[in-house]
């Protein structure tokens, strides 16, 4: 989080700061938070999927999409989960609205701290009462009833990219091209990010889906989905959206101030400036769009005038 004492408020309001100052900055300037959607999903299948995720981070219209979606899933895979290779085919191709663009789903060896996650997850081992006919003395069939356990069998990992219809559900990218004038300069994992919470992302019908697929017993599955988010898909794969880190060469001209290289903060230094003239002669630059502020930050405009090299 951003740090909101008095003392990030005093170099934040400094007339200016040298690159001596940017450790002090990078604790002091607060950060942006995931974008959320004020229609989204209402819930998932609690019974048989497990998410952490934040059903926010979904656009949804209905309410229902995400939980129907996760539902068809679910039933498809254990539709393949009783032929020979199902793993090849364990996404459906095509449901109503929606197409599989891409994925795949393997083996997995977990370790015991990783299998006992899972069982809490699904409240297991769990005890279930099975019928089963048997024959007595006299080879007549009779039915018993017994207590089975179950518990993980074999786990198995993948992704599936699906896009959907536009009445479907939908995630943000999370770079967007913005004006300068609605850029702000925070820290995210000690690093000097251009972010743009005003900038409502654009909005990705094609989203990646990292599951896991956990057999129980001998014929039964459970979905665990561990990550989603919006891509962009074309030509037949995904293209890795690049967040680019403007201040490196701030950084590099810090550790040579720190290694006490007047040269090599002298050379840093000028290719950071080159950046900031052509960010002002461009008038815009790939930022992180939406969400909230949580902490200070200062406008990018303001930053690059205030830091003297």
């Amino acid at each position: 989080m951003g740090n909101s004492s008095s003392q990030t408020s005093k170099i934040l309001s400094e007339e200016s700061w040298n690159v001596s100052k940017l450790p002090e900055l990078k604790k002091s300037l607060g950060f942006r938070t995931a974008h959320l959607y004020s229609s989204f999903p209402k819930s998932i299948p609690e019974e048989k999927v497990f998410s952490n995720l934040d059903l926010r981070n979904f656009s949804c219209p209905d309410g229902n999409k995400l939980s129907e979606f996760l539902e068809e899933i679910l039933t498809h895979l254990q539709g393949e989960f009783v032929k020979e290779n199902w793993s090849d085919n364990a996404f459906p191709s095509t449901l109503e609205s929606i197409s599989l663009l891409d994925g795949e789903l393997n083996t997995v060896d977990l370790t015991d701290e990783e299998l006992n996650t899972i069982r809490q997850q699904f409240k297991l081992p769990q005890k279930v009462k099975v019928t089963k006919k048997v024959k007595d003395e006299n080879d007549e069939e009779k039915e018993i009833e017994e207590e089975n356990e179950l518990d993980v069998e074999q786990v198995y990992e993948g992704y599936s990219i699906y896009q959907f219809g536009e009445d479907g559900l939908g995630m943000p990218l999370e770079m967007k091209k913005v004006g300068i004038e609605s850029c702000f300069v925070g820290s995210m994992d000690d690093k000097l990010v251009v972010m743009a919470p005003s900038e409502e992302p654009v909005l990705s019908r094609c989203i990646r889906f990292n599951w896991q697929v956990v057999q129980v017993g001998k014929d039964s599955l459970r979905l665990i989905l561990n990550d989603a988010r919006g891509v962009v898909f074309e030509n037949g794969k995904e293209l890795e959206e690049v967040s680019e880190n403007y201040f490196e060469n701030l950084d590099k001209a810090y550790q040579s101030f720190e290694n006490n290289n007047s040269r090599e903060m002298s050379l840093y230094g000028n290719r950071y400036l080159t950046w900031v003239n052509q960010v002002r002669e461009n008038g815009e630059l790939q930022a992180l769009a939406g969400g909230e502020i949580d902490g200070e930050m200062i406008s990018l405009a303001e930053f690059v005038d205030k830091m003297k090299l």
